[in-house]
């Protein structure tokens, strides 16, 4: 039977049953989760031999036990994979990052300990109870504004995490400009206050101080705000820019879609996201 495996870079480690309180991140687990039909395994690599003890182990490795040897099956597999990827890296904001797809080393146990092992990210950094099931909306526009804010999360500069997260705003209004602007000047200034101290429309100022002015290098006005990436005060002023989006963009996720991501137990108890 031939298995899917994907290495993956991310600080979230999981267990089976409640993690300790103290030594929670020195625990992490190889656990199965349930998702859309199918069983994926999360494989826990632990540190290798010839690893200093500073040293952060491998990532963990995704994993898929294919029902046959068809490029249907293959491809189907894959892209539930990174579905469930994109919903656990929203539940738990956190990066989620796979490398490039895996043919799979042949093992035919779901959680064998052998596979693609060169992805990596922080030791342990988020260890928490495993869920059974991952339960994902099935409307296609919520999942093309997941992926978004998946892809926001990896990034690790703040021009692509900005565009990311204003992309999952379009998605979320179906490219309604007015709609999206409105929920801005309702929204924005009740979670944080303008990191740059302005009082000017904070709609306005995210379209063209930031958005825009990522997208568009040259500007046609020459008036209108130009970025530099080189700049250290744009590259600043980006990064609170988009740390500000990504609390809208989640808040705009969810007031659509409520039950966007819904973790159940074993014993059958749901959470969704928050």
């Amino acid at each position: 039977m031939p298995r899917l495996e994907i290495p993956v870079r991310t600080s979230l480690r999981f267990m089976n049953g409640e993690p300790p309180l103290l030594s929670a991140w020195h625990n992490p687990e190889s656990v199965v989760i349930e998702f859309e039909g199918r069983k994926f395994g999360w494989l826990h690599r632990d540190r290798f031999p010839h690893q200093a003890v500073d040293e952060p182990p491998p990532g963990p490795t995704m994993t898929c036990l294919l029902a046959e040897d068809s490029k249907e099956e293959w491809d189907g597999a894959a892209e539930a994979l990174q579905r469930l990827l994109t919903a656990l890296a929203f539940r738990y904001k956190t990066r989620v990052e796979s490398r490039s797809t895996k043919r799979g080393s042949g093992e035919n146990t779901l959680l064998h300990p052998y596979g693609a092992v060169e992805a990596s990210d922080t030791y342990g950094g988020q260890c928490v109870s495993a869920p059974a099931r991952v339960l994902l909306d099935t409307d296609r526009t919520l999942r093309i504004a997941l992926a978004l804010y998946r892809e926001a999360l990896s990034a690790g500069s703040p021009f692509y995490k900005f565009l990311s997260l204003w992309n999952v705003l379009d998605a979320r209004f179906n490219g309604d400009e007015a709609a999206r602007d409105s929920f801005l000047r309702a929204t924005a200034m009740g979670i944080h206050a303008n990191p740059h101290g302005t009082t000017d429309d904070v709609a306005e100022y995210l379209r063209e101080d930031s958005h825009n002015a990522i997208a568009h290098i040259i500007r046609r006005d020459p008036l209108a705000t130009s970025i530099d990436p080189d700049m250290p005060s744009d590259r600043e002023r980006l990064e609170l820019d988009a740390y500000w989006l990504h609390d809208l963009a989640r808040i705009a996720v969810l007031s659509r879609w409520p039950d966007a991501v819904i973790l159940e137990s074993a014993e059958g108890f749901r959470s969704r996201s928050v």
